[in-house]
């Protein structure tokens, strides 16, 4: 699944090529004089991650790729590439008079690239175009109440958010453009709308950058709406109890609690759910629900008093792939077995195995020797 494509130059002094996708991209950099007596050093290189399974025989968009320049000693210089998957375990090679090579077309792996030159010098490079962990974030509470005027007829919007990202971006309008609002942008972990006409329902943008697209989902945005009504007591609230880590088809139940503040008479009167992957639920809690596809995903809870009141409870949640299990075995011949694990973890690493021989005994290491009796 690698496939070369070289690059000839002349000039022995270079600098670092930049190369530009939609995904996160690494540089590492560096830029030394050519020496032909010194052994050889790495003048540059560019990584391009990718969020390309190696399993998938069809290269995405955006494939992963390395660029990279070397000087030293007497060319030509031998570039030999292989990976840690089984697809990249027959070396990709090429020869280069100028000491600059590009391999394109990589799926994500951890490469180690072996450099040699006429000299007999020898250096090993290794890289990663594995995807960067996209910033978390969660939303984790919204308030409304009356604005700071004590306008009955306004409101006051209040969000609190969690992020580990470099800025956060907040923008709001009302949900037919009526009228026209403002945005907010840096990094801050709250924000506040005062004086927004009652009676009208709002449309809430929250963005955080940086982004990794092309892994499946887009992490970052989340968009809800939400009513100002034209009075409202302001002490109610609402939490959600869920599990944050979950896998493909766990049933996963979650509690929601819910307060709707002070007032005579003022009581819950519906509650309403969205799991974050396009489906809801109207109805109490608890809830019970399974997800179908892997990603990250933000569980909202509402409920809307009878005196118009609205409160939002938020719960981040992260769902994983199944593992593939599946291993090889040896025997000597006298009921000594090695096993090796052989397992495909899905979009994290695998942390721990139990074996069971069917003779009674047990194993948690990842590769056991057993002998059976």
């Amino acid at each position: 699944m690698l496939f070369l494509n070289k690059i000839q130059k002349t000039k022995k002094i270079m600098k670092t090529k930049l190369m530009s996708k939609k995904i996160s991209t690494l540089f590492l950099i560096s830029v030394l004089t050519l020496n032909l007596n010194a052994q050889i050093s790495i003048d540059s290189s560019s990584i391009v991650k990718t969020c390309w399974d190696c399993n998938i025989p069809i290269p995405p968009a955006f494939p992963g790729s390395i660029y990279i320049a070397v000087s030293g000693g007497v060319a030509p210089y031998n570039f030999s590439l292989t990976g840690v998957h089984p697809a990249n375990v027959n070396p990709v090679t090429s020869i280069s008079s100028t000491g600059i090579t590009t391999f394109n077309q990589l799926c994500q792996d951890t490469f180690q690239l072996r450099i040699s030159n006429s000299s007999g010098d020898t250096i090993y490079y290794n890289f990663s175009t594995n995807p960067p962990t996209p910033p978390t974030f969660s939303i984790d509470s919204v308030t409304v109440k009356a604005d700071s005027t004590n306008n009955p007829d306004s409101g006051f919007l209040e969000l609190f958010v969690t992020t580990n990202a470099d800025s956060v971006f907040y923008k709001i309008r009302e949900q037919n453009n009526a009228f026209a609002l403002g945005t907010l942008g840096g990094w801050q972990d709250s924000t506040i709308f005062d004086s927004l006409p009652g009676g009208y329902s709002y449309r809430v943008f929250v963005d955080i950058y940086p982004k990794v697209m092309g892994c499946g989902s887009d992490t970052g945005t989340s968009v809800f709406l939400i009513y100002i009504p034209l009075a409202c007591e302001n002490d109610g609230f609402v939490s959600i109890a869920a599990p944050s880590d979950v896998c493909i088809g766990d049933v996963v139940t979650m509690f929601g609690m819910a307060n709707p503040g002070s007032g005579v008479g003022n009581v819950v009167a519906t509650e309403f759910w969205d799991f974050g992957d396009g489906n809801t639920y109207a109805g109490p809690s608890p809830v019970m629900y399974t997800y179908y596809q892997p990603g990250s995903y933000v569980i909202t809870y509402s409920v809307t008093t009878t005196h118009g009141c609205m409160f939002f409870g938020f719960s981040p949640i992260t769902v994983h792939d199944q593992p593939l299990s599946f291993f090889t075995q040896s025997n000597n011949g006298t009921g000594l077995f090695n096993f090796l694990d052989q397992s495909t973890p899905p979009t994290q690493s695998i942390t721990s195995w139990l074996w069971d021989f069917g003779d009674g005994n047990t194993s948690t290491v990842q590769n056991p020797t057993h002998q059976y009796t």
